[in-house]
């Protein structure tokens, strides 16, 4: 399977700068294993590899929501990294980071600078010493990074400003994660957050939902019972809809086919997919495709084809 990447850089104009907080990049790649890493071409300016490294202009948050790997700076040293993780770049600091070759990664990152920014970093809000939070698979997170991505390929009126609002609200749930302001932690509340991780760790799969419980040491009546609880969703209806937020973005992105998307979602059948797909959203794939949010990208290299 190949990586999947959508990313937008964006020049900042003066306009822009008065806001104060200034985007110019977004992007998210899914890096299956033993995938090549970085995937896509880059500006000069944000391109990387291992053995090098790279140093940044302004900061960027990276956020792992799938599979492992390792994150190193000069000010940190080199720190495992896996799913729920999210860690801050900062300006002029040397950094580099690589999913593992074994699970790879799905990465999504927001570049951002300006004043507001800058005067952050000096009263010492964000450090480069402590770059790393655990947010886990953060609801709020996961939704903003979505509607970051919807604005870029929409391109309204104002969205430059718009993903500065993204931005910042970002650094504030990264703050309140810093100042320990999170949800309390209860049993009930762990063990949701490590069915989540295996949920996303084996999204494509076929779960064995009563095993799984046994891993977590907790009945499945209660697993179901918390996760349902907490998320709104049974353990499988959160799978499913994970799975169909991938399709969407796919569909949205890139022109593979619906069978293709399907498959690639861990639908063993297209006819079956597509049900699901207009049952659950009230539209059909293809429709979806044609008056949905999204523009295809040209970042998938496949040419558009019918279904």
């Amino acid at each position: 399977m190949e990586a999947q990447t959508f990313y937008r850089y964006l020049p900042a104009s003066d306009a822009d700068k008065i806001w104060g907080l200034v985007v110019p990049t977004a992007g998210y790649s899914w890096i299956p294993a033993k995938c090549p890493y970085p995937p896509g071409k880059h500006p000069h300016e944000y391109t990387f590899h291992w053995k090098k490294g790279r140093i940044l202009q302004e900061f960027q948050l990276v956020y792992i929501t799938r599979g492992r790997g390792t994150f190193e700076s000069e000010e940190t040293g080199t720190v495992p990294v896996s799913a729920g993780d999210a860690f801050l770049l900062f300006p002029g600091v040397w950094h580099r980071y690589l999913p593992d070759r074994e699970t790879g990664w799905d990465e999504y990152w927001i570049g951002f600078d300006g004043d507001t920014a800058r005067r952050l970093l000096s009263q010492n809000i964000f450090s480069p010493k402590s770059p790393m939070f655990s947010p886990g698979l953060n609801g709020e997170l996961e939704k903003l990074f979505s509607q970051i991505f919807v604005t870029l390929r929409l391109e309204s009126i104002g969205y430059r400003q718009i993903l500065a609002g993204f931005a910042f609200t970002m650094l504030a749930h990264l703050q309140a994660l810093a100042l320990g302001q999170t949800i309390s932690g209860t049993v009930d509340e762990a063990v949701v957050q490590k069915a989540r991780l295996l949920v996303v760790e084996r999204l494509f799969e076929a779960i064995d939902w009563p095993k799984m419980a046994q891993e977590l040491r907790v009945s499945y009546s209660l697993l179901r019972h918390a996760f349902k609880q907490h998320t709104g969703f049974s353990p499988h209806q959160y799978q499913l809809q994970l799975r169909l937020e991938k399709a969407k973005t796919l569909l949205s992105g890139t022109s593979y086919s619906v069978k293709e998307i399907a498959a690639m979602t861990g639908f063993n059948c297209a006819y079956h997919f597509s049900t699901l797909f207009k049952r659950k959203l009230g539209i059909s794939p293809l429709a979806w495709r044609q008056n949905g949010t999204g523009k295809k990208t040209k970042s998938s290299g496949k040419t558009a084809r019918k279904e």
